[in-house]
This record gives C-alpha cells, structure tokens and sequence, in this order.
C-alpha cells in the first residue's frame, strides 16, 4: 500500500476522477490534468514521469484503455485520446473526437452536470469499437486503419447506461427500468 500526493508534481489543486495504465504507467486523471507516474512493488520508488495539461476529464468512467497504446476519454472539448507520439514513447492528445466533437459539444450543453460526470466508455467485444454513453446517446467510434476505415455514429437506446458488463463476446448495458436493456457483440 501507498500514497501518491499529487499536488507535490502538479501546480494547484485538483479533484482526482479517473486512474488507467498507460503504457506501464498510472495515468491518473482530473478536470483538466493528467498526471503519469511510474508505478513499483515498492511504493518509496513511485515516481513522476509526466504531465499533460489543460486536458482530462470530469467523467472517470468515460476513461478506457484501448490497446496498448491509447487511453481515451471524454473532455469537455470531445474525445480525446493519450496516445505515444510517433517515433517516440512521449504521450501527448490526440482529438481522436474531431469529426464528432462539434455535435458533442451541442450534445453536452444540453445535459446536466450529474449525466455529463456519469459517462462511461467499454470497448465493444466483437468489433473492438469504443462505446461512449453519455446521457441518452451512445457514441461509436469504428476505428479499423488497415482497413481505412475511422467514423463515428451514435445509438439512442431510449435509456441512459447505468453500466456496461462484458461477457464473453457479448456486450449488456443496464439502466434503471428493468425491462430496457442493450445487447450488442453476439
């Protein structure tokens, strides 16, 4: 067991949200930092080894890894992702979002502030497309480079997630009424 004082490495004070692994790294989130510390058995040798400002999340749910070299998110400026940059093994953001961060950012004005901080992401089973519920939308990323293929489309289930669960190669979304319910991947 151990503690990490962030405030120590950072400037300021920040609501930690969301933690993930990046790279063999803890990548751990708040509103508008994200802070990377190497991680050991032994906590006296937890270190710092980078930051990325001006970007994170108020969503910790909405953090998913994908892959190995991709940790995406929700901003408030859209989807981002934490990816290596290339030729490197520096992280930096890419607006992974761009062609649907327009229609998100309209779509989050109309929100409340309790839906936008209860999104959350799964990378879906059978294809590997990222999920992102927010309110009552569900925006996919398909995402195949050796295919050329890089869109994005939404679902309106008519509910909003509660939660994801993966079972095998299927996907099950759960809201609060119990006869709604999504299955996606069979």
């Amino acid at each position: 067991a151990g503690a990490i004082n962030i405030s120590e490495d950072t400037s300021g004070n920040a609501d930690l949200v969301g933690a993930s692994v990046y790279q063999g790294l803890a990548a751990v989130f708040s509103g508008d930092l994200i802070t990377l510390y190497s991680i050991d058995v032994d906590p006296n040798n937890n270190a710092y080894s980078d930051s990325l400002e001006n970007t994170g999340t108020v969503a910790g749910k909405s953090i998913v890894r994908y892959g190995n070299n991709d940790l995406f998110y929700l901003d408030y400026t859209g989807v981002r992702s934490v990816q290596a940059r290339q030729g490197t093994v520096a992280p930096y953001v890419t607006d992974a979002g761009s062609p649907v961060d327009p229609f998100v950012q309209d779509y989050i004005k109309t929100l409340t502030q309790a839906q936008l901080f209860a999104a959350k992401s799964v990378i879906e089973p059978a294809d590997g497309r990222l999920w992102l519920a927010l309110g009552e939308r569900i925006f996919v990323l398909s995402r195949f480079p050796d295919a050329g293929i890089n869109a994005w489309s939404y679902y309106t289930p008519g509910f909003e997630v509660e939660a994801f669960a993966r079972i095998g190669k299927k996907l099950y979304a759960s809201a609060s009424s119990p006869t709604t319910g999504l299955i996606a991947g069979e």
